[in-house]
């Protein structure tokens, strides 16, 4: 605003529903918080006024623009602030403040990188109550940072802690994490808590312990006292009594009260036969500072790997909020040889890359082409096909089986997997590997657990492959497994599919996850789609398609996206459609009755209907959309609700509205 001329000269976009502004002490920018995002806008811009008329040139005769340039001034975060929350500028004008009430915590943002780079709980331990931090305050000396919980009426002190993040642990059969930590003070004991962390960054519950029955159940997090100049070794299944018959992955937390703590850690693996047990292999795993002032670049030498080895690379996001990173693979010389710009990794998150997703391989731009069905008969006989000189040859060997409906998957170390499928009237259990360097197939050492025809295999991010559905030889199934390259071997995965399915697709997006949709489900076509977690090695139903498909295609997109085409259903199909994996919600409150009297509505819900249960808490919300501006939100109403029976929401609102009912764990809405 031009105070001599009185005009408007310049505007600009901020975070939605904006509450508290600041200026920084150098007057170099505003800081804006916003409901779910914070902008930092700079108060000078260069570019904005090129005739130097004092009137940014885009706004020709006070005319506004369409702001598309201004996104970048605002950087989203998870949960929402309360209109009254208050922004704390650290000294060194770096870090910014703020309580995120939805949440109970208090946030600290890189104003130069945007990185939510902490997140600080407040309120009750263990939360079982809405907190909802609001003003936040520093006592003189700098030590303390204060937070008034608007609804618990509380004030929660927090103080500086050094913490560690260590990037992997796995406990599960022959796989080991350990742990050292030394305090390297010689006069000063330190309090350590230790926190195990699953991929997408909350911690562990307790899967494993039984009702009644107190010792068997998993402590996390855990605290213990180094004394001066102490070390402590421990084995994290130990530690944590982990069940080693499941497969627990994911990352560690390590907080102490004293800046006096280093370690290390080791993952390793363990073969036992009749006559000893030995160590296969292992793995260290250095502790990094858990907030950085920003993301730096790694440089990796070299990549040694032979014919059956993997190398996996671990990605930590250390921000609460997304952040995006590329990697590079360069020749000896320093030819750039491949890049693969752009992996978004959420707030938080941990996922697992195989070497050969960045790396280009030796085979690349070859394409085998194996089985089939012909004149007849079922075939055995393999091509090779290259891209350089467009020519198929056929393979020095052939198939062990003779096998059409089949999958065939590249593996992480250039091996191809292909299983299953069917040889006359046989479905089959056997799989072969093809050896691209050798142009040869052998038996895989395993074999499938359950016959499938027509199924999918899936490469996950940590090399396994997911064998789902197909048919067996009585009937469509349900069931899942999983390939280890490593072991040559095949599991089934702990839980089964929502749906049994044939001839689908299975796709795998950027989160790790696979998205399955469509196929026959034993009776018809079907619409319905789900996701696998390899986290859990279970499955959990997702948003169905528009059109029942069957014989369709699933293409990731570059957004992450997936485009889901053509097919088979009602007829054969030229439709299109598109699966957002940012919203994996299902439409659940569509076909409910809703009583008015007054000025007070009531919705009952059968919670067997929406897959909810009782004393799970909700968050529902209301809208009402403006009679005279479309689409347009008037306002919102929110609330948090514990179900019980029967479940009963008032909210008094006038017109037209629409209800959401949102599951707070897993996204269902």
């Amino acid at each position: 605003f031009e105070t001599q001329a009185g005009e408007i000269v310049n505007v600009r976009r901020i975070a939605c529903y904006p509450g508290d502004t600041i200026l920084t002490p150098d007057g170099g920018s505003w800081i804006v918080l916003g409901q779910s995002s914070l902008s930092v806008i700079s108060t000078t811009d260069e570019d904005f006024d090129d005739d130097e008329d004092g009137i940014d040139d885009s706004y020709p005769g006070g005319t506004v623009d369409d702001w598309t340039d201004d996104g970048e001034d605002t950087t989203s975060f998870t949960g929402s602030t309360l209109g009254s929350a208050n922004m704390l500028l650290s000294p060194d004008a770096r870090h910014i403040y703020y309580g995120v009430a939805s949440l109970d915590a208090v946030f600290q943002q890189d104003i130069q990188t945007r990185g939510v780079i902490g997140s600080f709980a407040v309120g009750d331990d263990p939360n079982v109550g809405a907190d909802q931090a609001a003003a936040v305050a520093v006592t003189p000396d700098g030590a303390t940072l204060a937070v008034i919980n608007l609804t618990s009426n509380e004030v929660s002190l927090l103080k500086d802690i050094t913490s560690f993040r260590q990037t992997k642990y796995v406990s599960q059969n022959d796989e080991f994490t350990g742990l050292s930590l030394v305090n390297l003070s010689d006069t000063e004991t330190a309090n350590v808590t230790l926190t195990l962390l699953l991929n997408r960054g909350t911690a562990q519950a307790d899967n494993n312990g039984t009702p009644n029955d107190e010792t068997d159940d998993l402590v996390n997090p855990i605290t213990m006292q180094l004394g001066p100049n102490a070390q402590q070794s421990l084995d994290v299944a130990n530690f944590f009594s982990l069940d080693t018959d499941d497969a627990n992955e994911g990352r560690l937390l390590i907080e102490s009260d004293r800046p006096v703590i280093a370690g290390f850690s080791a993952v390793g693996k363990i073969r036992s036969n009749f006559f000893d047990t030995y160590l296969r292999s292992m793995v260290g795993i250095p502790l990094h500072t858990e907030y950085g002032e920003s993301l730096h670049d790694f440089i990796i030498p070299e990549i040694p790997q032979d014919s059956n080895a993997t190398v996996e690379f671990n990605f930590v996001n250390p921000n609460y909020n997304t952040s995006v990173f590329d990697v590079t693979h360069y020749a000896e010389d320093g030819t750039r040889v491949q890049s693969t710009n752009s992996q978004s990794l959420s707030g938080s998150n941990r996922i697992t890359k195989q070497v050969s997703d960045f790396v280009a391989s030796a085979v690349l731009g070859r394409v085998v082409v194996a089985g089939g069905y012909d004149a007849g008969k079922t075939i055995r006989s393999a091509y090779r096909f290259s891209s350089s000189s467009g020519v198929f040859t056929e393979t020095m060997g052939i198939l062990t089986t003779p096998r059409y409906g089949h999958t065939a998957t590249a593996l992480q170390n250039d091996l191809v997997l292909v299983a299953g499928g069917r040889n006359g009237v046989t479905i089959l259990r056997n799989a072969d590997v093809y050896y691209p360097e050798e142009d040869y197939f052998l038996p895989a050492l395993g074999t499938m657990n359950v016959a499938r025809y027509r199924h999918t295999a899936t490469r996950l991010p940590n090399g396994k492959v997911l064998l789902a559905g197909g048919q067996n030889a009585r009937s469509y199934n349900n069931t899942a497994e999983l390939y280890d390259s490593t072991e040559g071997s095949f599991a089934l995965t702990s839980g089964l599919m929502t749906t049994p399915r044939d001839s689908h697709t299975a796709t795998l997006l950027n989160n790790g996850k696979v998205l399955l949709a469509g196929g026959i489900d034993g009776i018809s076509v079907t619409a319905a789609a789900e996701l696998y977690d390899p986290d859990t090695e279970t499955f959990s139903a997702t948003g169905s398609m528009g059109t029942a498909r069957v014989f369709h295609t699933a293409v990731p997109l570059p957004s992450g996206k997936v485009m889901i085409a053509g097919g088979y259903g009602n007829g054969y199909l030229n439709t299109v459609e598109l699966y957002d994996p940012a919203n994996e919600d299902v439409a659940i409150a569509t076909n409910f009755t809703f009583l008015a009297s007054g000025n007070s509505i009531r919705c009952l819900i059968p919670l067997a209907d929406i897959g909810l249960s009782v004393g799970q808490t909700i968050a529902v919300s209301a809208f009402q959309e403006g009679s005279s501006d479309g689409w347009a939100v008037d306002w919102i109403e929110s609330a948090t609700v514990t179900l019980e029976p029967p479940s009963v929401e008032k909210m008094k609102i006038d017109g037209q509205f629409q209800v959401i009912i949102r599951d707070l764990d897993v996204k269902r809405g």
